[in-house]
């Protein structure tokens, strides 16, 4: 099969497709607003059947959405064993990619990985994005002064030339896997259910602020929205774009940031 450069609206959903992908979606946005440890190994489980159920009866968004879901919020379960956020993220999606190429109705149906345009228009927009979330990263750290001793822990002890390096592989990878899962599969699946619209835009923006309610980088309520509103963003360049390169590229700018606060805290803390 040739290479397809650019994302395609998938087809529309039916109804009861539509209403699994809703509820899958809005009840994930409330676990991570408001996260208890049992419902993170009762979301797997039931995930986890809705996955198999949606194969069943071959309705392949919905099962993209709840098999990827699922098995994020398995490795989550093993958060004390593991410990590391990008961990836990990236052994969903590997876990998650095996069964997609294993199976023929997932792999005939994965169309979102596609690299988009990157030309000078989208190029003018991922700076634009970029330069809003770096300024609103840096500003939320000073004006809020949050505590981010949990942060701090994830750090690699590290000789200092080597943190530049650390960094940007942080950048790389974890913006990599936000937006596999939030750009990707959680966004193509609101596509086929309320179409590629400003509807599935802001529903996986807001999934991506509460994301990052309770421990990200924004955090609480003000991070929520901060977060969400990026969200809304890279959900907007990735339309635009029609591909995954350009959020990608603007993400790495913001986590990059992150990584440089932190960097800068925890150097000042030694001295």
């Amino acid at each position: 099969m040739p290479f397809k450069r650019f994302i395609s609206a998938p087809p529309r959903a039916k109804l009861f497709e539509k209403i699994i992908i809703l509820l899958i979606v809005l009840s994930l946005t409330l676990v991570l607003i408001f996260p208890r440890p049992q419902q993170f190994l009762y979301g797997t489980i039931a995930l986890l059947i809705v996955a198999v159920l949606m194969l069943l009866m071959k309705t392949p968004q919905a099962a993209h959405l709840a098999l990827m879901c699922g098995l994020w919020l398995l490795f989550m379960n093993f958060e004390p064993l593991f410990g590391l956020w990008l961990v836990n993220l990236f052994g969903a999606i590997i876990s998650y990619s095996i069964l997609v190429f294993c199976i023929p109705l997932l792999r005939r149906s994965f169309g979102w990985f596609r690299p988009g345009y990157l030309r000078r228009e989208i190029i003018y927009w991922v700076f634009i994005i970029s330069c809003i979330s770096i300024l609103a990263l840096i500003g939320w750290y000073f004006i809020f002064k949050p505590d981010l001793s949990k942060h701090l822990k994830m750090l690699p002890q590290l000789p200092l030339w080597l943190y530049p390096l650390a960094g940007l592989g942080f950048a790389l990878a974890n913006a990599f896997a936000e937006e596999f899962i939030c750009r990707g599969v959680i966004m193509q699946a609101l596509d086929g259910a309320v179409g590629a619209g400003i509807i599935a835009i802001l529903l996986q923006g807001i999934f991506f602020g509460a994301l990052h309610y309770a421990g990200g980088f924004p955090n609480g309520v003000v991070g929520f929205m901060l977060a969400a509103i990026y969200g809304i963003m890279l959900g907007f360049i990735r339309r635009k774009a029609r591909g995954m390169l350009a959020p990608w590229l603007a993400h790495v700018l913001a986590d990059a940031t992150i990584f440089i606060i932190l960097t800068c805290i925890l150097l000042n803390a030694k001295h």
